[in-house]
Formats: C-alpha cells, structure tokens, sequence
C-alpha cells in the first residue's frame, strides 16, 4: 500500500488526507469514493479549492475545472461529508439560497 498526504507550504493535515492514508487501499483505487466519482477528479477538484481564497459556486468550480454544475456538486458534497470542504449560504432577494464551498483550513 502506498498513500501520501499532499503537500502543503503551511503542514497541515486535512481530514481528507486522513482518510485518503488509513483507506486501506492506494490513492489511485477509487474504492473509497462514491460510484460516479473519480480519484483523478477529486484530486483536480481539491486542488482547485485550495487555491481559491474567497469560496465558490458549484457553478464557478465547474467552469474552473472543465466539469458540469451537476458533477461538480456532487464531488463537493462528498467534501462536505468528509468534513475537507464547508458550506455556507448566501441568500439573495428572491428564490433559493446560493450554496458557496470553502477548503476547510
């Protein structure tokens, strides 16, 4: 078995990387994720994230990675569950609420 955490310039652990390393199974085996989902995508979508410094849209984060809203929000909400992503909304004038996605740090 080989696992990594991903490297970061401040050397914090995310619970995502916790996961990732006591799976039981190497990083390329998509075992551990929802059926849909793709180890190599989680990895682009997460890299994405922790580059942003304001949080995003599902919207925004498709655009920004080649994916549809649908794809993206689902790959976001597994980040969710993990506790590696939070959720905050924002609430305009009319209709339903924006959800808005931040790396948790």
């Amino acid at each position: 078995m080989r696992a990594e955490l991903t490297a970061r310039s401040d050397s914090t652990v995310m619970q995502y990387d916790v996961d990732r390393l006591f799976s039981g199974t190497p990083e390329s085996s998509p075992a551990r994720l929802p059926k849909g989902l793709s180890t190599v995508t989680m990895d682009v979508v997460v890299a994405r994230l922790r580059e942003l410094a304001e949080p995003c849209s599902a919207t925004s984060l498709a655009e920004d990675v080649g994916l549809s809203r649908v794809s993206a929000r689902r790959y976001l909400d597994h980040l969710v569950k993990l506790g590696a992503v939070r959720v905050e909304l924002r609430y305009g004038d009319v209709g339903r609420p924006e959800h808005l996605y931040r790396w948790a740090s």
